[in-house]
């Protein structure tokens, strides 16, 4: 969610095994009625496979104040996607956060805002 009534998701290229679901995902959202009663603004976020058939997480973004951190993944498409925030956040800094470990389905946001309160082990003990 970029606010309550704006929307931005992936796109991913036609003949990909997720550009279907998305593009179901897509049509159902936008029936939904925002919070002010209209319709939700979608804002599509390109998203070209990289490593296999992994589509990147740009989606996955870390938003901390005026300041939103995609996730890049050195490909051809992070400069768009990076154009495609600064678009649709406009008052908002954008930094984009190259790391090559990014999972296609975990990234930034997942790695910072999600943390799981696990038990610590002993490092001697392994």
């Amino acid at each position: 969610m970029i606010d309550p009534e704006t929307l931005l998701i992936e796109e991913a290229p036609e003949g990909h095994p997720d550009h279907a679901p998305i593009e179901r995902n897509v049509a159902q959202l936008a029936r939904l009625t925002t919070p002010s009663g209209g319709h939700y603004r979608i804002v599509r976020i390109d998203c070209p496979p990289f490593r296999s058939d992994h589509l990147p997480a740009y989606t996955n973004s870390l938003r901390l104040g005026d300041v939103v951190h995609p996730p890049l993944s050195g490909g051809e498409a992070d400069e768009r996607a990076l154009a495609t925030y600064r678009a649709v956040l406009p008052r908002c800094e954008v930094r984009g956060y190259r790391y090559d470990g990014w999972l296609h389905f975990d990234a930034l946001h997942c790695r910072t805002r999600a943390l799981h309160a696990t038990p610590t082990r002993d490092p001697g003990k392994a």
